[in-house]
């Protein structure tokens, strides 16, 4: 049995100057993360492909790069790598992503997530983290279609998880670090 379980952690600082001074669009979805198949791209990109032709005037724009950018820049803008994230992030009514720090930002500035797996292996790492209580999980393009969907019909504006986001700093784990190195 592991003494700490350590995931990682956000920025606070930066984070509360996005998401202080945001105007939201009505509806767009931000896909954060490498665009590959490791991030279940072509999950994603069939999904998105429903919810352009059901609500062809709402912008995606896909924040990340890889061998799915072109099919990206079919549905929306592709903005190409960017170390931060949050950025992109706050300015959207909902986030697409499936890695633990994309998710923990998106958390951390109040915005829904929608996560996606195609492998046990990443349903356990995603269902299985502190997160999971304020995300939604789905495995398929007709589940991440029908949740989005669900997001835009009931508008949720914030989640209950960016205050439980805010406390996972870069500070408080480097703590453990110290904690664990003393131990030994």
């Amino acid at each position: 049995k592991p003494t700490y379980v350590i995931y990682g952690a956000t920025d606070a600082k930066s984070i509360k100057n996005y998401a202080a001074r945001i105007k939201r669009k009505r509806h767009n979805i931000v896909v954060l993360g490498r665009l590959s198949k490791d991030n279940d791209l072509p999950i994603v990109l069939k999904a998105l492909g429903k919810i352009k032709s059901k609500f062809p005037r709402v912008p995606i724009t896909f924040v990340g790069d890889g061998e799915f950018r072109s099919q990206a820049a079919k549905l929306g803008k592709v903005t190409g790598f960017h170390l931060h994230t949050i950025q992109y992030a706050s300015k959207a009514s909902l986030v697409v992503a499936s890695s633990y720090l994309s998710i923990l930002d998106a958390l951390a500035v109040g915005r829904p997530v929608i996560a996606v797996y195609s492998n046990s292996l990443k349903h356990d790492y995603l269902s299985g983290s502190p997160m999971a209580r304020y995300i939604t999980i789905v495995s398929t393009p007709e589940e991440l279609a029908r949740a989005i969907g669900d997001h835009f019909k009931h508008r949720p504006r914030t989640v209950s998880g960016s205050q439980w986001a805010t406390r996972q700093t870069w500070g408080k784990i480097a703590k453990k670090y110290q904690q664990l190195w003393t131990k030994n």
